[in-house]
């Protein structure tokens, strides 16, 4: 697991599940940046670990080695474009594409309903 909220953090490593978290990664506060520190962190982490499965637990995910699965939350900004701010066209645009890569680079995708299982392979 890498990413969730404390509680879900300790409870898997109270059950020996955790590859790894990235709470210690600093960031920069350049969210840029912080994407790109993240995913060499990311990408050590499960070399270091010896993992053998990666769970991307939010809408985009990071190439590794190992088989991964990524779970995709809601498509909503991708779809509903209109109701969501116009003054960030670059940033909207940029996130449609790490998930287009995300769900190319995963080995597995899980999506919480039919809804959105329908508008991504749509």
């Amino acid at each position: 697991i890498l990413g969730g909220s404390k509680d879900e953090l300790d409870a898997a490593r109270a059950s020996g599940v955790l590859i790894s978290s990235l709470e210690e990664y600093p960031g920069t506060g350049i969210r840029l940046l912080d994407r790109i520190g993240r995913s060499f962190a990311v990408r050590r982490a499960v070399r270091r670990s010896g993992a053998v499965c990666v769970f991307f637990p939010f809408n985009h995910g990071v190439s590794v080695r190992v088989p991964s699965v990524l779970m995709v939350h809601d498509l909503i900004p991708r779809f509903y474009r209109d109701d969501f701010p116009r003054h960030r066209p670059l940033y909207f645009a940029a996130r449609d594409r790490v998930l287009r890569w995300s769900v190319r680079k995963a080995t597995r995708v899980v999506v919480p309903s039919q809804a959105v299982y329908d508008e991504l392979v749509t």
